[in-house]
């Protein structure tokens, strides 16, 4: 009975664990976002801010891709081509998208 009394709170405090770790990376998402709403007027000349307002496709994707329809001369290439999407960094320039800021690479 003891050793059914441990392993339940053992069990809780897993779960407990479990819920904090989530309440913190939702936390931590939201401070993000926020952070990177309030920096955003500082940022509207970055050629990044731009690409990603204009839905351009960014020049280290446009390597061997296929347009999926004609482009005029001197307009934005957009992501209308066909891309890897099993490619990582596709993957993150969608969640600079999803966010509205570019995202902030660490290369350390």
């Amino acid at each position: 009975m003891i050793q059914d009394n441990v392993d339940l709170a053992l069990e809780n405090s897993q779960r407990l664990t479990q819920l904090s770790v989530g309440v913190v990376e939702e936390a931590s998402r939201t401070v993000t976002a926020e952070a990177l709403k309030a920096d955003r007027p500082k940022r509207a000349a970055d050629p990044a801010t731009k690409s990603l307002a204009a839905g351009a496709l960014p020049i280290g994707l446009a390597h061997n891709v296929r347009p999926k329809r004609s482009v005029a001369k001197d307009t934005v290439v957009s992501f209308h081509v066909e891309l890897d999407r099993d490619l990582d960094v596709v993957e993150l320039r969608r969640e600079m998208e999803r966010s509205g800021a570019p995202a902030i690479v660490n290369a350390g």
